[in-house]
């Protein structure tokens, strides 16, 4: 017999384990921090004339937002916002969605399946930006934050 036999009541049960060390309540996007943050990329990509993608996509918390959008010739991603101390290097998500790296090619198609079962974005968009990250021909761009210089910035990648 296991737990999940118990829960044939449809009521919680104990999970047979307590955590050694009391846990804190993590940020979360209704936190302080999260709420900040997401105003700022928002914010940003905004003025860049992007298209915020609903949800969330790994990160700090999983509290990364994406916004796509062409820019010319160059159809970009922003992804973030990450936070970066002095000393500090930047920290991909190695597991943003299931079990892939942020800015993977894998990530990304990850990023245009979740969106495509969301119908309330522009369908011209959503084809663009499915047939950019086929060919990994889109410009991959990071948004973050130096705390110590107080300073947002945006750091191109390499698709992985």
């Amino acid at each position: 017999m296991t737990i999940f036999d118990n829960l044939k009541d449809k009521q919680s049960v104990q999970a047979d384990e307590q955590p050694s060390e009391a846990l804190s309540l993590p940020m979360n996007e209704f936190s302080t921090d999260a709420v900040k943050r997401s105003g700022l990329f928002e914010s940003i990509a905004s003025r860049q004339g992007l298209t915020i993608l609903p949800g969330r996509f790994g990160g700090e918390y999983n509290n990364d937002m994406v916004a796509i959008g062409e820019n010319g010739d160059d159809f970009i991603l922003l992804f973030g916002l990450k936070t970066v101390e002095e000393g500090r290097d930047i920290q991909l998500d190695r597991m943003a969605i299931g079990p892939f790296l942020q800015g993977s090619s894998e990530w990304l198609k990850l990023i245009v399946y979740s969106i495509e079962l969301y119908d309330e974005l522009d369908a011209t968009l959503m084809a663009k930006f499915k047939e950019h990250v086929e060919n990994k021909t889109i410009s991959l761009n990071l948004l973050y934050l130096d705390l110590d210089e107080k300073q947002m910035n945006i750091l191109p990648l390499a698709i992985q």
